[in-house]
């Protein structure tokens, strides 16, 4: 398998253009737009999901252990949320590359996104390890910030 090409993503000139005409209506834009889109929203509705399941599970249990959970997901949310801004980049290189016409690099561009999500999850783990002296430093109590 030949490597895609790298550098900028450039659009071909018209007569090199790919045969898929461009969305002739808002149906067919909406409907690639949704296919381009679906799995990134799928994967932050299974985020949604994840955490609505554990909030109402441990609210269940104990409600001192819901203020826990709750406060102890405040520096994993913050890192989370600056982890999925990094990788926005990833679904925006990938829609120009197929916009442009050179599918063939969505692989490499989707590649190197995974390997940055790797690594800020191993920096996230990383950072989390100091989770006690974290919600220490945000004045926690130390009963909630041990547990």
């Amino acid at each position: 398998m030949p490597d895609a090409p790298r550098g900028p993503i450039t659009v071909p000139p018209p007569e090199h253009r790919p045969v898929r005409p461009p969305a002739d209506n808002l149906r067919s834009h909406i409907v690639r737009t949704v296919q381009l889109a679906g799995p990134v929203m799928i994967a932050r509705l299974g985020l949604l999901l994840m955490v609505t399941v554990d909030t109402v599970m441990i609210g269940r249990y104990d409600t001192s252990e819901l203020a826990v959970y709750a406060i102890s997901m405040a520096p994993h949310q913050l890192l989370l949320t600056i982890g999925i801004g990094l990788l926005v980049g990833t679904i925006v290189l990938t829609a120009q590359a197929k916009g442009a016409g050179q599918e063939d690099r969505c692989g490499a561009i989707w590649h190197a996104g995974l390997i940055t999500a790797f690594v800020l999850g191993l920096v996230e783990c990383l950072i989390l390890q100091f989770g006690e002296q974290i919600l220490l430093a945000l004045n926690q109590t130390p009963e909630f910030a041990f547990q």
